[in-house]
C-alpha cells in the first residue's frame, strides 16, 4: 500500500517537472532478469535450478512454478532500416512460462504471445477431501459411511444439527466432541489444489492508407484445475469442495484510427464471450444418504414429508446442487477522438455502448424429490416449474468521457473531466408464488402467500471534476480541485449516492537540497431517497446502513519529503492519513469509523558510480469499529420482552492492525560483475476487540435487561471466548551475480530465500501436528489454510550472446 501511495505522489509530480520520464515499477519476475546490455541479437539464458520448501508450499509458490530443473530464458531482438523482430521467453517449459513474438516493417506489425499463471491452493498432502468426482460436476461420498452417519452410529461433521448427542456441541460438551474423529477423516485422500490461467493471443496491425490504421487482436484464456469452494446443507453444516474449473474466454477487437499532427479518430468493436463447461454442480450430504421424509401429507401449516426446520436441524436433502458462473457475452461498440485547440488546449472525448447477454438454461428449483411432486405442487405451485427456461439477461450500457486540458498562459493549466455510465437491466422480471430454501423446506405458496421476485440492478452515474494547476515559481506547483460523483442505483437502500470532494495540493522540486509535496482532500458523501423497507425487508435493523451506502465524511492528507545533502545521499520520508466516518444516529449499525495511517522513512546512499545501498523502513496502522445487535424478530405478544429493541443486546468490534515493512538492498556494479542483494521483512500484528453490554452479558452469563434470558448454558459462568490476534512475519532475502567471462559468455548464480510465520485462528491442524484438519466443528473442510513455510530457491545459468 506504502509503494503504491509513494509512486502516486511521484508520478504526480510530472506537472512540475513539465518533461520528466517516469518509469513503472513492476514486482521481480519468475526468473532472474540479465542485468548486462543485450547485444546486436540477444541472449540465451540456460541453467537448472533446485527448490526446496518445508511447510505450504502451495504458499511459497503462490502464483509461481519452482519445480527442480532445467532454466530456459531468452531475448532476442533485431532491428534493420526496413524492419524489426522480437522473440522473447522466460521460464519456458513450466505453468508459469511466458512467450512472445513481434514483427514489424513499414506497413503492417504482427505480435502472438503465451502466458500461463498457475494459482497453488495446497499441494503435498496440504489438502485433501473425502468426496470423489465420479463424472464432471458430480462429486461423490462413501455410501456406506453416509449410512452410518444417518443411523446416527457415526460421526459425519461434528457439531452439526441432526447428530448423536454425543456429537452435538454445546458448552458443555465442546470440549470432549474437539476429540472426535469423522469418519470421512479416515477417507480422506490427498488431493493438491491448483488452477491453471493459460492465454494465447495474436495481434495485427496494417497501416490501410496514410495516418490510417486497421488494427485486429484476438486472445484466447483457458482456465482448469480445482479451487476450494464452500457449500452447506444447514447454517451450521459447512462443506468445502474441491470443484473442477473448465472455462475458457475468447476476446476479439477490431478497430480502425486515423491520426495527425491535430488529432485522431478511431472506431472499434469489442467481444468477449464466456463459455462454461461445468453449468452445475451436484454433491453429497455428509450427514444424509437418504433425503429426509417423515411421511407426513402436505397441508396448510406448511407441514410436509420435509421438516419445516431442515434449513437449521440437518433432517435435509441427500443430494445438493448449485450453479457454476454461466455461459455469457459482452459486446462493445466504441468512438474515440481527440483533437488540438488554440491556446495549448486539447479535446478527447470517447462513447462506448455495450451489451452483456447471458441465457443459459435454469437450473430446477430442488432435486430433492421430497419437495419435488404432484403432491408439493398442489399447495406450492410455483415449484411446477420455473417462470422461464433460461435465464433471458441482458445488461445495456453506455459510457462516456470527455476531457479537456488547456494551459493558457506559462504559469497556469486547467483540466476538466466528465465522465458518464449508464447500466440499464433488461432482463424479464423473474416472479414466483414459490421458492426452496436449502433443497430443504419449499415456503410461500398459498400456506403464506407472498412472491419470489428478482431484483434489478440498474444505476447512472455521472461524475465532473475539474482541477486547476499554478506555477507562482519555477518548479513549484500548486492544484487546487473539486469532484462532483452523483450515483443512482436500484436495489439499495438509497436511490442514489452523491460525493462532493474538493483538493488541494503543493509541490516543490526547485531546490537541489529539498523537494517535498503536501495534499489534503476532503469528501463528503450523502444519500437521497431512502428506502427502509430495502433493509427490514431482509431482516435488518432499522438503522442499518451499508459500508457503500450511507452517509459519509472522508478525509486524506499526504506528505511526502526527499533530502539531499549531498549528492551520494538521498534521505526519503512520507507520510498519509484517511479516515472514513460514517453519520449517526441514523447510522447506528454497520461499519462507522474507517481510519488508515501510514508512514516511512528511506535512505539511499550511492558512494561511487558502482556501489548503491539503501534501507527503508515504514509502518501502516488500519483501525476500524463497528456495531451490532443480536436479537430476534418482533414476537407480536403484547407486553412480551423484545430483544429486537434492546440495546443491551448490542455488541461492538474493533479491527486493529498494525504493519511494520523494512526493505533493504546493496548493490555493486562493476565492468564484468554485477552483485546485488536485497532484503524485505513485513510483520503483521491484526487484533478483534470486542466490547459492549452483550460482550459483558456473555463474559458473566447475565441478564442486563429484566425479561431477556442468561446468554450461555446453564453451568456456565461465561461462554465468551476472545478471538485470537492473527500474526504473521514474513521475510524474503534474494542474492544475484553474474560474471561476463567474456564478450560472448557468462556465469549466473541466484538464490532466494522464504519464510513465513503466521498465526491464523481460521486454520486449524491435528493437535500437536502441522497436518490440517478436516472435521472441524460444523465442518469438512480441504484443509486449505494460511501455513507457516520457508522456501530456497537455487539458479545456476549460463549467458550465452549472439
Amino acid at each position: 500500500r506504502l509503494m503504491i501511495v509513494t509512486a502516486a505522489l511521484l508520478l504526480s509530480s510530472v506537472t512540475v517537472a513539465f518533461a520528466q520520464a517516469d518509469k513503472a515499477t513492476t514486482t521481480a519476475p519468475a526468473t532472474p532478469a540479465a542485468t548486462a546490455a543485450a547485444p546486436s541479437l540477444g541472449t540465451l539464458d540456460l541453467g537448472f535450478r533446485g527448490t526446496s520448501t518445508s511447510g505450504d508450499a502451495a504458499r511459497y509458490q503462490r502464483y509461481q512454478d519452482l519445480r527442480n530443473g532445467a532454466n530456459i530464458n531468452f531475448d532476442f531482438a533485431k532491428t534493420t532500416a526496413t524492419q524489426a523482430w522480437a522473440f522473447t521467453g522466460s521460464n519456458v517449459g513450466y505453468d508459469d512460462q511466458r512467450l512472445t513474438a513481434e514483427f514489424a516493417n513499414s506497413k503492417f506489425t504482427v505480435s502472438g504471445f503465451f502466458d500461463g499463471v498457475p494459482t497453488n491452493y495446497g499441494m503435498d498432502g496440504m489438502t485433501k477431501t473425502p468426496w470423489v468426482e465420479s463424472s464432471k460436476g458430480v462429486w461423490t461420498l462413501d455410501t456406506a459411511a453416509r449410512q452410518q452417519v444417518e443411523n446416527k452410529t457415526a460421526v459425519g461433521v461434528l457439531c452439526a444439527p441432526g447428530l448423536a448427542a454425543t456429537a452435538t456441541c454445546t458448552g458443555l460438551t465442546a470440549p470432549t466432541v474437539l476429540t472426535y474423529p469423522s469418519i470421512f477423516r479416515g477417507l480422506a485422500r490427498d488431493f493438491d489444489i491448483s488452477t491453471q490461467r493459460n492465454t494465447i493471443g495474436f495481434g495485427l496491425t496494417y497501416g490501410v492508407a496514410p495516418d490510417v490504421d486497421l488494427d485486429v487482436a484476438f486472445k484466447s484464456t483457458s482456465k482448469s484445475g480445482n479451487q476450494p469452494f464452500g457449500m452447506g446443507f444447514a447454517f451450521n453444516e459447512a462443506y468445502e469442495l474441491p470443484i473442477s474449473l473448465d472455462n475458457r474466454t475468447n476476446d476479439f477487437t477490431v478497430g480502425m484510427q486515423w491520426g495527425s499532427n491535430n488529432g485522431m479518430i478511431r472506431l472499434a468493436y469489442d467481444r468477449s464471450q464466456f463459455k462454461q463447461h461445468i453449468a452445475s454442480v451436484t454433491f453429497d450430504n455428509a450427514v444424509r444418504r437418504t433425503d429426509y421424509n417423515d411421511g407426513q401429507p402436505v397441508d396448510m401449516t406448511g407441514n410436509g414429508p420435509w421438516d419445516p426446520s431442515g434449513y437449521s436441524n440437518g433432517n435435509t436433502a441427500a443430494v445438493g446442487r448449485f450453479a457454476m458462473p454461466p455461459s455469457n457475452t459482452l459486446d462493445v461498440y466504441s468512438a474515440t477522438a481527440m483533437s488540438k485547440l488554440p491556446a495549448h488546449s486539447s479535446v478527447n472525448a470517447s462513447v462506448a455502448f455495450s451489451t452483456t447477454k447471458q441465457n443459459d438454461a435454469l437450473i430446477a428449483w430442488t432435486i430433492n424429490p421430497v419437495i419435488a411432486n404432484a403432491a408439493t405442487y398442489a399447495y406450492y405451485p410455483g415449484l411446477a416449474s420455473l417462470p422461464r427456461s433460461s435465464a433471458q439477461a441482458q445488461m445495456d450500457g453506455l459510457n462516456a468521457v470527455l476531457n479537456f486540458n488547456s494551459r493558457p498562459a506559462p504559469w497556469v493549466a486547467l483540466t476538466m473531466r466528465y465522465r458518464y455510465a449508464d447500466r440499464t437491466d433488461r432482463m424479464p422480471e423473474f416472479i414466483s408464488d414459490s421458492t426452496v430454501r436449502f433443497d430443504s423446506v419449499p415456503e410461500q405458496g398459498i400456506v403464506a402467500p407472498a412472491l419470489y421476485e428478482g431484483e434489478s440492478h440498474s444505476s447512472e452515474r455521472q461524475t465532473f471534476s475539474a482541477e486547476a494547476t499554478f506555477n507562482p515559481i519555477p518548479f513549484t506547483a500548486l492544484r487546487l480541485g473539486f469532484v462532483d460523483d452523483d450515483y443512482a442505483h436500484t436495489s439499495r437502500a438509497f436511490n442514489s449516492i452523491s460525493d462532493r470532494t474538493i483538493k488541494a495540493s503543493f509541490d516543490t522540486m526547485g531546490n537541489q537540497y529539498v523537494s517535498f509535496r503536501a495534499m489534503v482532500e476532503r469528501s463528503r458523501r450523502t444519500g437521497a431517497g431512502f428506502e427502509e423497507e430495502a433493509i427490514t425487508g431482509a431482516g435488518g435493523q432499522e438503522q442499518s446502513r451499508m459500508f457503500d451506502d450511507a452517509d459519509r465524511t472522508r478525509d486524506r492528507r499526504t506528505l511526502l519529503v526527499t533530502i539531499s545533502p549531498t549528492q551520494m545521499i538521498d534521505i526519503t520520508g512520507s507520510y498519509a492519513f484517511g479516515e472514513d466516518q460514517y453519520d449517526e444516529p441514523e447510522h447506528y449499525f454497520g461499519l462507522l469509523n474507517n481510519k488508515n495511517t501510514s508512514g516511512t522513512v528511506g535512505v539511499t546512499v550511492t558512494p561511487s558510480q558502482t556501489i548503491a545501498f539503501g534501507v527503508n523502513a515504514g509502518q501502516d496502522k488500519f483501525n476500524s469499529f463497528q456495531r451490532s445487535r443480536t436479537a430476534n424478530p418482533y414476537s407480536g405478544v403484547p407486553g412480551a420482552y423484545e430483544s429486537w429493541t434492546d440495546p443491551n443486546r448490542d455488541w461492538t468490534v474493533t479491527n486493529d492492525e498494525k504493519v511494520t515493512n523494512v526493505d533493504a538492498f546493496f548493490d555493486v556494479t562493476m565492468k564484468k560483475t554485477d552483485l546485488k542483494f536485497a532484503y524485505i521483512y513485513s510483520d503483521s500484528d491484526n487484533a478483534f476487540i470486542h466490547g459492549g453490554p452483550r460482550i459483558v452479558a456473555l463474559q458473566n452469563n447475565s441478564i442486563l435487561t429484566p425479561g431477556d434470558t442468561k446468554p450461555c448454558t446453564t453451568g456456565l459462568t461465561s461462554c465468551y471466548e476472545a478471538l485470537p490476534n492473527v500474526t504473521s512475519t514474513w521475510s524474503r532475502f534474494t542474492a544475484d551475480l553474474r560474471q561476463d567471462f567474456s564478450a560472448r559468455i557468462g556465469l549466473g548464480l541466484t538464490y532466494w530465500y522464504e519464510k513465513l510465520d503466521v498465526s491464523d485462528y481460521a486454520t486449524i491442524n491435528l493437535p500437536g501436528t502441522d497436518t490440517p484438519r478436516i472435521d472441524y466443528l460444523g465442518t469438512l473442510t480441504t484443509g486449505y489454510g494460511v501455513r507457516p513455510y520457508k522456501g530456497n530457491t537455487f539458479f545456476a545459468r549460463v549467458f550465452v550472446k549472439f
